[in-house]
């Protein structure tokens, strides 16, 4: 279900797809940390930015407890929309994603909400760099 929220994101599909996909994912598994997370996302890019910060404050809240019990993906996702919906902080956004993107060259969504934090902070050089990493990996596995 997650995937189906990947997927709805990158195909710019409407954002009536992204509600339903985050309710799907909530209703499968409403604890996972990169479903609340996503739905996090959503609500954010939607303009709801208290439902979004009610979310992430409690996973952030979780995740200093959770420890191995969470992937370092899940927590990594956490802590970079952390930083951009809580703390307004889209440049250190960015720099947690690109080392999600280092470590899961395969997390197109990482790449996506990377390059977007790069247009956000008007700065070319990162939309390029971040993408890079992604192909960079893909030609190395050929």
């Amino acid at each position: 279900a997650v995937g189906d929220y990947y997927e709805a994101v990158l195909a710019y599909r409407p954002f009536s797809a992204w509600t339903a996909a985050c309710s799907e994912a909530l209703t499968k598994d409403g604890q996972c940390p990169l479903a609340r997370a996503l739905a996090a996302d959503s609500a954010f890019c939607q303009g709801n930015g208290a439902v979004a910060k009610e979310l992430l404050q409690k996973l952030k809240e979780e995740s200093q407890v959770a420890g191995e019990k969470w992937s370092w993906r899940e927590h990594r996702y956490c802590e970079a929309w952390d930083r951009w919906v809580i703390q307004g902080d889209p440049a250190g956004c960015y720099e947690v994603l690109l080392e999600v993107v280092r470590k899961h060259p395969e997390d197109f969504f990482a790449v996506k909400r990377g390059h977007i934090m790069g247009l956000i902070l008007g700065d070319g050089a990162k939309i390029l760099d971040i993408v890079e990493v992604a192909a960079s990996a893909e030609v190395a596995k050929s």
